[in-house]
């Protein structure tokens, strides 16, 4: 069965509607779509960045997905969000999750203190010896600190400071396995995130030993297009499927209502249906 999570829409950083992005995911053979806009559980003054839904914004995001989703014969939508995870916000969120009723949580790492990771890195890493080596281990540190909390049903883009190509995600460190052991403690999925394939990185998150250790420790993994347009809605996860295969998964996992279940991963042999040229890198 084909699948599409962590899909964006114009309710934050996409270019399509949620509508738009379902008739496009039908179009191309998907048959379950998981909605993931970003949020941050804050009010419009305090939020990091101007595209992100805030707090008030939520209850009318899921009843837009909602509805699209009664209207929708032919697919199974999935009501989510991706959550910017910043330590300090963890009460607003698990209130903020409390009030809403959703499919399923992504808590994602974008930002670590004031750098975006996102954005060029170059001036901070040249900024003092051992720059890169402490921004990948303080990444690791809120990863960790995010499995424990509770509060998400994924880990979002796992490796994602790499996202600008100037980071390597070599071999799991001693800070990755203490993030991976958290994240097989706490029993929550990661993803595997294709779009990491169209960015500057060039490498899907997370990285091929990252993906391996995590089916060693049968950590279970969510297949994400991480879409922002319908033109990019099946980008990558039919080689994603392949490649969760050949690292030893079976299967990959949906959501409903806060609760996981497996979904068979597809036929090597099946092709998509394609739709047009995808879009571009997105910021996650």
């Amino acid at each position: 069965m084909l699948t599409s999570y962590h899909v964006h829409t114009d309710w934050s950083d996409g270019t399509d509607s949620p509508t738009d992005m379902i008739n496009a995911a039908c179009a191309c053979g998907i048959v379950e779509i998981g909605f993931a806009d970003h949020c941050e559980a804050v009010d419009v003054e305090s939020r990091r960045w101007c595209k992100s839904l805030v707090s008030e914004d939520v209850p009318s995001y899921i009843a837009a997905i909602e509805a699209c989703a009664r209207a929708s014969r032919d697919m199974l939508v999935r009501r989510g969000l991706e959550v910017e995870w910043f330590p300090e916000n963890g009460m607003k969120i698990g209130e903020l999750l409390e009030r809403n009723r959703l499919d399923f949580v992504i808590g994602s790492i974008h930002h670590i203190g004031s750098l975006a990771l996102y954005d060029d890195q170059s001036e901070h890493l040249n900024s003092t010896k051992g720059a890169a080596r402490k921004l990948i281990e303080e990444y690791w540190q809120l990863v960790r600190l995010a499995a424990e909390s509770g509060l998400f049903d994924v880990i979002g883009h796992l490796d994602y400071f790499k996202v600008r190509g100037q980071l390597s995600a070599s071999a799991p460190s001693l800070a990755a396995s203490c993030a991976l052991d958290a994240i097989e403690r706490a029993g929550i999925a990661i993803e595997l995130n294709v779009s990491g394939w169209k960015a500057p990185c060039r490498e899907a998150f997370p990285s091929d030993d990252l993906l391996k250790e995590c089916n060693r420790r049968r950590i279970p993994v969510v297949l994400s297009s991480d879409a922002h347009s319908a033109r990019g809605i099946v980008d990558g996860v039919v080689a994603g499927g392949r490649k969760l295969r050949e690292v030893g998964y079976s299967d990959t996992c949906g959501f409903c209502e806060r609760r996981r279940y497996g979904i068979a991963l597809p036929p090597k042999e099946i092709q998509a249906h394609t739709v047009a040229p995808s879009d571009g890198f997105m910021r996650g």
